[in-house]
C-alpha cells in the first residue's frame, strides 16, 4: 500500500447535534442505548471518511460506556475524531454530551471507540494516512489505541 501524508487528529474532527424525541425513548423515558450507538456510529463514519478521503466500513465498536441518560426534549451532541491509524484501519474516539435546554446543564452521556477500515470501490482495504499526534493528549490517545490494536490482533 502507498505511503500517504500524515494527518492530525483534528483534521477528522466531526460534530453533530440533534434533539431526543419521544419516539427515541424507552419505557423509562430515556433515550434508547441503541439510538445513541447508531448516532455514535454515524459520527464516527464521518470522521473516518474525512481521514480516509473516501469509503469506509465499521469493523468493530467498543468499549462503549454510558454515563447519564438523555430524556425527550434534551439535546444530544456527538463529537468524533480519528486518534490512531494503521495501514487501512483507524480508531475513532466518540464523545456524547447531553444538554438540558431548560437548565442549560451540559453533561457527559456516553463515550466509545470505533474501528473502521478504508475500502475501495470493490470493498477491498485501501491505505489511509498515518496519524500525526502533536500534543501530549494526542500522543497519549494514540498510544492507548496502539495497545488496543495489539490486543485485538493477539485475539485473532
Amino acid at each position: 500500500m502507498e505511503e500517504l501524508e500524515p494527518k492530525r487528529p483534528g483534521q477528522s474532527y466531526s460534530m453533530m447535534t440533534d434533539v431526543v424525541f419521544p419516539e427515541d425513548t424507552n419505557y423509562h423515558g430515556t433515550a434508547f442505548g441503541g439510538m445513541i450507538m447508531r448516532c455514535m456510529d454515524k459520527i464516527a463514519t464521518v470522521a473516518a471518511m474525512r481521514h480516509a478521503a473516501g469509503g469506509v466500513v465499521t469493523a468493530s465498536a467498543g468499549p462503549i460506556e454510558f454515563y447519564k441518560p438523555l430524556r425527550a426534549g434534551q439535546a444530544i451532541e456527538l463529537t468524533s475524531k480519528v486518534v490512531w491509524s494503521s495501514k487501512s484501519s483507524m480508531e475513532i474516539d466518540v464523545r456524547v454530551t447531553g444538554e438540558d435546554f431548560e437548565s442549560g446543564e451540559r453533561f457527559p452521556t456516553a463515550s466509545g471507540v470505533f474501528i473502521f477500515v478504508a475500502v475501495d470501490h470493490e470493498g477491498k482495504p485501501r491505505a489511509v494516512a498515518p496519524i500525526k499526534a502533536e500534543t501530549d493528549e494526542e500522543r497519549r490517545r494514540f498510544e492507548e489505541a496502539q495497545v488496543r490494536y495489539l490486543e485485538r490482533k493477539a485475539k485473532k
